[in-house]
């Protein structure tokens, strides 16, 4: 059977995670065992929303609270190649592209580590902007000079 599209965790807890679709089944995803992409993250409906192929096209039916390219959605919307869904603060890119295997990533197991990592990337960013910040208000005193 040829695939006719993917999805994939693009952030979340299962990042990276993905599901290959046919055109011809429905398609459950939420927390729920029975779902053809499982999410477990809090928030997520045991059946979230559904997916099928109706006249060439993706149709996503929602059965709780979903966003598509940010927009909030309800009942059925055709998705196109490159919409992103939001389920929860889980967000799966659609794409008729089989994803590219990613390089494994860190997993932080204590959010407040990772919030604390978090913190330091920021602080660096911080202070590096406030170098240029610098640099060019000295660049600015220069041409002033002139």
């Amino acid at each position: 059977m040829e695939a006719f599209g993917y999805l994939e965790v693009r952030r979340g807890p299962l990042l990276g995670r993905g599901l290959e679709l046919a055109a011809d089944y429905l398609y459950e995803v939420g927390a729920g065992e029975e779902c053809h992409l499982q999410l477990s993250s809090e928030g997520v409906a045991e059946v979230h929303v559904q997916l099928h192929v109706h006249e060439g096209r993706l149709v996503l039916t929602t059965l709780a609270e979903t966003r598509v390219n940010g927009f909030p959605v309800t009942g059925s919307v055709y998705l196109d190649p490159g919409d992103l869904l939001g389920v929860a603060g889980v967000e799966v890119h659609y794409t008729q592209e089989r994803p590219e295997p990613r390089e494994p990533i860190e997993v932080v197991a204590d959010p407040l580590e990772a919030s604390l990592q978090e913190q330091e990337r920021l602080r660096r960013e911080a202070v590096e902007l406030c170098g240029r910040v610098g640099a060019l208000g000295g660049e600015r005193d220069e041409l002033r000079a002139e």
